[in-house]
């Protein structure tokens, strides 16, 4: 009943937002990219609250993404319009983001043939994503970060931390 009725509205609102509205450029260099598979690298944008989940080594993940042949980018879920997110992810076959509420834009990754990677902070692991993922039809990858993975200078003294995300 309900779950059926959401997931409908969901398929809906997915075929809506993704008509081509783009300009001639873009979706030029759509086509363009498109003879590689995408991966779009979620990050919090500067200066927001990142509850320590900003992603410090990106342009290293952005490198390491080409490397496995993918077409990367890094986008800030906050700074676009809902209609551009879920053009840019109903482009992609590949989203990388560390654990939180913007992976639930996972909804707009083509069913079937694109893959979610959600890394965990350590001694952090949520069930919540992996079903999204599942009803939207996209393969969830958990990825479980060590502390030696994780920016700890918000812990080396209370004025690194004052300026830290941790803080806000």
């Amino acid at each position: 009943g309900r779950v059926a009725a959401s997931w409908s509205a969901v398929r809906r609102l997915r075929a809506l937002l993704a008509r081509p509205s783009a300009p001639a450029a873009a979706v030029t260099a759509t086509v363009a990219r498109a003879q590689r598979p995408t991966a779009v690298l979620f990050q919090r944008a500067a200066g927001r609250a990142d509850n320590g989940r900003a992603l410090v080594n990106e342009a290293s993940a952005l490198k390491a993404l080409r490397a496995a042949g993918f077409a990367a980018q890094s986008v800030s879920p906050s700074q676009l319009s809902l209609a551009t997110l879920a053009q840019t992810l109903g482009d992609a076959s590949l989203l990388v983001g560390i654990h939180g509420a913007a992976l639930a834009h996972c909804m707009w990754l083509p069913a079937g043939r694109s893959s979610m990677v959600e890394a965990f902070l350590p001694d952090h692991a949520y069930g919540l994503y992996p079903l999204f993922a599942r009803a939207s039809g996209v393969m969830h990858l958990p990825l479980f970060l060590q502390w030696s993975h994780v920016d700890r200078r918000p812990a080396s003294s209370m004025k690194a931390f004052r300026a830290s995300a941790w803080a806000r």
